[in-house]
């Protein structure tokens, strides 16, 4: 799963499987969300801190690849700000 990743969600960094694309206000697909970040055009949980995300993405990480959770925080706290939903430039 944490491979070759064609699309990862623009907000916690997990891969979006083929069926787990969030969804835009038109119902359309989102390209770069997954469903449980984004539904309907908003975010499912729009004050969730960057730090509170990483914790809960390390844990799914760990899970699915069997690295440590501190070795998959790690990863993502270098993720996440190049992320589009916590990149200030965006």
């Amino acid at each position: 799963m944490w491979g070759n990743i064609e699309s990862i969600c623009q907000s916690c960094g997990l891969p979006i499987e083929d069926d787990k694309f969030g969804s835009n206000p038109d119902g359309t697909f989102s390209e770069d969300y997954c469903i449980k970040c984004y539904e309907d055009g908003e975010f499912n949980e729009p004050t969730i801190q960057m730090e509170d995300l990483i914790e809960r993405s390390a844990r799914y990480m760990s899970d699915d690849t069997g690295i440590s959770e501190e070795d998959a925080k790690r990863k993502l706290e270098k993720l996440f700000p190049t992320l589009r939903r916590w990149n200030d430039s965006w």
